[in-house]
């Protein structure tokens, strides 16, 4: 199968569809590349939470040697880089967040021996290791941890890059002053809440910046040193203005991205047009020339199908997956499981209640007939089909969206990754009916797409028995039930 990174290039439509009709796009932001991509914007990360994912040895908790046991599972997948949750040697009051020594892992995940190994074992298969590092981490017991060389220790012992926790919290002010009220603060908030002071003193100070400054410098030695990227990425709770500060600037890069959450605000009430202006939130203050990214999932949040609805988190998976963007990916989103929250094993897919995958194939996995009726997870075959290495890694392009008086918009997101005007090449379109009811919609309004497509995946259970994978679909009439979603290839008419 040929690359989609490569068959894709110049253009990305993004549309909302009302029952009733429909408005010209309108063109934003977000220029095609001019140079090849590096391997952290071709990839999806897949981010582990090592305790409840893999048990090797039988003591009840997930570990290293879990983790490599199944790396044909990543590869049958098609995952590019992993990010570990913390492994380090920790007291285990914070789940491994509260850090007691960065240089060595904690007993109840293994050994560095076998970090190294799994580090290399991924590698020999081409899967980068990103680690999970939280600067400020000291442990419960409030030892102080002198720097000492954590980034290149880690970066010698195999890591490709780093995931910085928290990173606001980093500095605190040296005069202990105690923080203002918060004047907009909710009215409920009470003095010992957290939500009832403007934390002037503990979030945000100058030193921040800087600190990461320092680390993307000595990351990029290390890329100047045998070409391979080493990657950055951060995770900053902060206003959206300010997010944009930590990709730095072209003479002080810092973060190859910083995290957007804007998806992991979706709720089940959420229609097409609001799930659109979280997207364009992004794309619409990213500065020029930066890259950036999406998720849907992670360790701190409910399951996806928690959010967006277990019948409309396949969507889900086909909106993070297509977009513009390094996707990021929580492990189990891709099994459509509900869960009331993500650092607990998977139910009824794990052995010993750790993440088993039976019934793996090339093409899909199965888990318990309890969990899923026997019904293939499609998380899987999407990461598979629209997925990865061979049709994930769609680049550049431009986002259209809807013309500002394309109101109540709110039943089905569309897009489209539509190839500049080159011979044979494939196009894609991603419809997300994001409501309870069934509609019929008209997707041959985008430019260069005609009136016959092929199905190319689509949700679990959807409604129209006439869509089949791998046959043909009229793209001026798709009929999506409630909550059904599909990803359909073309040829475009330029």
């Amino acid at each position: 199968m040929i690359s989609l990174r490569k068959q894709l290039g110049r253009r990305v439509l993004l549309k909302i569809y009302k029952k009733s009709g429909l408005s010209g796009p309108v063109q934003k932001g977000l220029p095609a590349e001019e140079k090849p991509l590096e391997w952290w914007q071709q990839s999806v990360v897949y981010q582990i939470y090592p305790r409840s994912f893999q048990d090797s040895d039988g003591d009840g908790v997930g570990d290293i040697n879990g983790i490599t046991s199944k790396i044909l599972y990543f590869v049958r997948l098609g995952i590019d880089a992993i990010w570990i949750s913390p492994v380090y040697e920790s007291p285990m009051k914070d789940f491994g967040y509260d850090i007691s020594n960065f240089t060595n892992i904690d007993p109840t995940f293994g050994t560095l021996e076998d970090f190294a190994k799994m580090a290399q074992e991924f590698k020999n298969y081409g899967i980068k290791v990103i680690m999970d590092m939280d600067p400020k981490g000291n442990d419960s017991e409030g030892k102080p941890i002198p720097p000492n060389n954590w980034v290149s220790f880690w970066l010698d012992t195999g890591v490709y890059g780093f995931r910085m926790d928290a990173v606001p919290h980093m500095f605190e002010d040296q005069r202990f002053l105690d923080e203002p009220e918060n004047p907009w603060r909710d009215p409920e908030a009470k003095p010992d809440e957290h939500r009832y002071y403007d934390h002037i003193y503990t979030i945000s100070l100058p030193g921040v910046l800087d600190f990461l400054a320092d680390v993307r410098r000595l990351l990029d030695v290390y890329t100047k040193s045998d070409g391979q990227v080493r990657c950055m990425m951060v995770e900053a709770a902060v206003p959206d203005d300010k997010i944009m500060s930590y990709y730095g600037t072209k003479d002080r890069p810092i973060a190859h991205f910083p995290f957007n959450f804007h998806l992991l605000g979706v709720r089940p009430e959420n229609n097409a047009k609001d799930v659109l202006n979280l997207i364009n939130i992004w794309y619409d203050l990213m500065p020029e020339g930066e890259w950036p990214t999406f998720l849907i999932g992670n360790h701190d949040n409910k399951r996806a199908a928690t959010r967006w609805t277990e019948n409309g988190v396949d969507g889900a998976n086909m909106i993070n997956l297509i977009l513009k963007g390094t996707a990021v990916t929580y492990y189990g989103e891709e099994l459509d499981k509900v869960l009331a929250f993500t650092r607990t094993p998977v139910e009824g897919s794990f052995d010993s209640g750790y993440l088993v995958l039976v019934n793996l194939s090339e093409d899909t996995v199965t888990v318990d007939a309890s969990v899923l009726n026997g019904v293939p997870a499609i998380g899987y075959p999407i990461i598979r089909s629209v997925g990865y290495h061979d049709s994930r890694v769609i680049v550049g392009g431009v986002i259209y969206t809807p013309e500002s008086q394309a109101l109540n918009s709110d039943k089905v997101l569309a897009f489209a990754r539509i190839p500049s005007q080159e011979s044979n090449a494939t196009g894609y379109v991603v419809l997300v009916n994001l409501s309870d009811d069934q509609v019929s919609v008209n997707s041959g309004v985008f430019t260069g797409i005609p009136s016959i497509g092929t199905v190319h995946i689509r949700s679990v259970d959807f409604h129209n028995g006439d869509a089949v994978i791998g046959g043909s679909i009229n793209l001026t009439s798709v009929l999506l039930g409630p909550r059904d979603s599909i990803v359909i290839v073309f040829t475009p008419t330029f």
